[in-house]
């Protein structure tokens, strides 16, 4: 169920407990990591982010695409641990 507040400000609602194999649209993977549309393709460009995949291939070149959810976590992760690495 989502929250009053997450309705309010537009959001879409979010699973409490996701599963590890959901798929992330772009807006949403843009809201899990602070990044833009734009910061995120670079960065995937140069293999520093998950790719992105297409949800439905046979859809050709305009389809919508996705990124794993686990993917995107494991990121996340790995960007914490490398920044609590150089505080120490």
């Amino acid at each position: 169920m989502a929250t009053r507040e997450a309705l309010l400000a537009g959001a879409a609602p979010v699973a409490q407990n996701p599963p590890e194999d959901r798929i992330l649209r772009i807006p949403e993977t843009e809201r899990l990591t602070s990044m833009t549309r734009m910061q995120l393709w670079r960065l995937e460009q140069e293999g520093h982010f998950p790719q992105r995949f297409k949800i439905n291939p046979a859809a050709g070149p305009k389809g919508a695409v996705g990124h794993s959810y686990a993917e995107v976590m494991a990121w996340l992760r790995e960007r914490r641990a490398s920044r609590n690495a150089e505080a120490a």
